[in-house]
């Protein structure tokens, strides 16, 4: 402990953002157990072809939007950039 605090002494780092790290890294740590619990308990629960089916379902959704993320943000920007545009004339 002291030696974290001579080092965020040293290199001035902020406690906030110490703080803000180790949220994020708790979070990153919730979501894996919950994934990993979530499909140990699916394995037991469900069949094969009902497992399978949904995660062919999810995998798909997953590619259309991936696919159509970008032309969603280009089109949300253009219309953003519009906006400013005319509020500025």
């Amino acid at each position: 402990m002291i030696i974290l605090l001579l080092l965020l002494h040293y290199f001035q780092f902020s406690i906030c953002w110490l703080s803000a790290a180790g949220s994020v890294v708790q979070l990153m740590c919730m979501h894996s157990c919950i994934t990993c619990n979530l499909f140990t308990c699916c394995v037991q629960v469900y069949p094969t072809t009902i497992r399978a089916l949904g995660l062919g379902i999810c995998s798909g959704m997953a590619r259309i939007g991936a696919l159509v993320t970008p032309f969603v943000a280009q089109v949300s920007q253009a219309r953003l950039l519009a906006r400013v545009n005319v509020s500025i004339r």
